[in-house]
């Protein structure tokens, strides 16, 4: 049977779509029956219409976020007008974030997989290939339609030990398309790929999508298969870079403690570097000894979802699990052992007033840290974000592709906010505010560190330095204070 795995909408994103990368090797390994797969990624430059036309393929499986989703709508109309014989299929946090309510919305999706995907595809493939559809009742963890009438299935269990998920299939993928040296760790340019060490977070973040697929539960790799994955990415695609998308690395200290020694007796350590996510309630003075076994291990940043210099609004948005204290000494701890600090903020949460935001300005002023990105907060289906929002009226005339932490403010129809308190328009405008001044303060500092390292640099790198000061002054005489969004690089 030929299957098609399409990861749709074009968001710019350079990195793998892991997701189907694991959805095809685990059918690879374990389906009873051979099957021809074929990995579609529109952020890659595939013409999706064009492959479908052209393979002419049994099953379309298209994974969506909800910015994605009216996309993978698209995709799923031009397969069914095309080809009305072959099944559709929908997976991704969209649809398990709200299945019933997407299959009335798109009525071109057939099966829609619910959660953990792997051993729900292998299931619905070995059927299709049967042309069983009568017993779709019995796999669990999807929503399917029949003679007009929608059903769901029992939940999914979670796949209980990682190990047995193959490495994603990245010889299905354009690697070196995803390869060209980017800085995906931000500020080196490298050959960098993502990994995963670990599914699913304990911790239940109010905006955060991640306990909608893995239910809160945390599981990990065994150190030997993440070392494994690791010496084949150096081996076969000549990675230099690595960047850990686990919602949290170092949940379980004693796996990480043991890869980076791993790292290091192989030399490994000498040949990549790597960023990775952590959670400032679980990084402690009793843990610089970890730190510093990091960063000699390769890692040299450490991303944050700091998200907050209020107290207040940290605790609603973290479920009170962690403080701006904590926030301001994790940066510090860092700092101390020489891992770069990237720290993400949210803005515009309901109740959250201009006062408050300031104290988030002001963190961000007041603390050394490499990056700073700073988002709208958004409500995605399926968080409890959402369902705040939903219940003070903030909801209406929703545009899915809106819901893009990235986009929320070059979108198009009605803009999504989360704020109760301020006008979209100010929040939007503190929002930019707060973006330039951090571009042009810490890029600037990057620019004339590198500068006194070479000072051949600076031919190159002074238009860069004065342009966008001069561009801001000349702008705010004609305009009074306000910031365009063209102005944020």
């Amino acid at each position: 049977m030929k299957i098609a795995l399409v990861n749709s909408g074009r968001f710019g994103d350079y990195q793998a779509p892991l997701s189907l990368g694991y959805l095809a090797s685990y059918a690879e390994k374990y389906s009873d029956r051979r099957h021809s797969i074929k990995i579609i990624d529109e952020n890659a430059g595939d013409d999706v219409e064009k492959e479908i036309l052209k393979d002419r393929p049994d099953v379309v499986g298209i994974t969506g976020t909800s910015s994605q989703i009216l996309r993978a709508n698209e995709i799923a109309t031009f397969t069914k007008k095309n080809y009305p014989e072959s099944t559709v299929i929908i997976g991704g946090v969209h649809v398990s974030s709200i299945p019933e309510q997407t299959f009335k919305e798109f009525g071109n999706f057939d099966i829609g997989v619910i959660g953990e995907g792997e051993f729900t595809f292998i299931e619905l493939i070995n059927l299709l290939d049967e042309n069983n559809f009568n017993a779709l009742k019995n796999v669990n963890g999807i929503i399917f339609r029949n003679k007009g009438k929608i059903f769901i299935t029992s939940p999914r269990s979670l796949i209980k030990d990682l190990d047995t998920i193959p490495f994603p299939a990245r010889h299905l993928m354009k690697m070196e398309y995803y390869l060209k040296p980017r800085d995906v760790i931000r500020g080196v340019i490298k050959r960098t790929v993502q990994i995963m060490m670990s599914r699913g977070c304990p911790y239940r973040c109010i905006f955060c999508a991640s306990q909608i697929i893995h239910k809160g539960k945390y599981r990990i790799h065994s150190p030997q298969y993440i070392i494994s994955e690791i010496e084949h990415l150096i081996d076969k695609y000549k990675v230099e870079g690595l960047y850990f998308v686990d919602d949290i690395f170092t949940i379980d200290k004693k796996v990480v403690e043991e890869v980076c020694k791993t790292l290091i007796e192989r030399g490994i350590n000498e040949k990549i570097v790597w960023e990775a996510q952590l959670k400032a309630n679980l990084i402690s003075k009793n843990d610089i000894g970890l730190l510093k076994l990091m960063k000699s291990a390769g890692c040299i940043q450490a991303n944050f979802g700091f998200e907050s210099g209020n107290d207040r609004v940290l605790g609603m948005l973290k479920k009170n699990t962690v403080t701006v204290k904590q926030n301001s000494d994790a940066i510090k701890l860092c700092n101390s052992v020489g891992l770069r600090v990237l720290g993400n903020f949210i803005i515009g949460s309901p109740t959250e007033t201009i006062e408050e935001i300031n104290d988030t300005k002001k963190f961000i002023a007041t603390h050394d840290m490499d990056v700073v990105h700073v988002h709208l907060a958004a409500p995605f289906p399926g968080t409890e974000l959402w369902d705040i929002c939903k219940e003070k009226g903030l909801l209406k005339n929703v545009s899915w592709e809106n819901l893009w932490l990235g986009r929320l403010d070059k979108g198009t129809g009605n803009p999504v906010t989360c704020s109760d308190i301020i006008e979209y328009e100010e929040l939007l405008r503190i929002y930019r505010e707060i973006k330039l001044s951090n571009t042009l303060r810490k890029n600037r500092i990057l620019m004339l560190k590198k500068i006194i390292r070479d000072p051949r640099k600076i031919v190159k790198w002074f238009p860069i330095l004065v342009y966008p000061v001069l561009k801001h002054k000349v702008k705010n005489l004609f305009k009074g204070n306000k910031v365009e969004s063209n102005e944020i690089s």
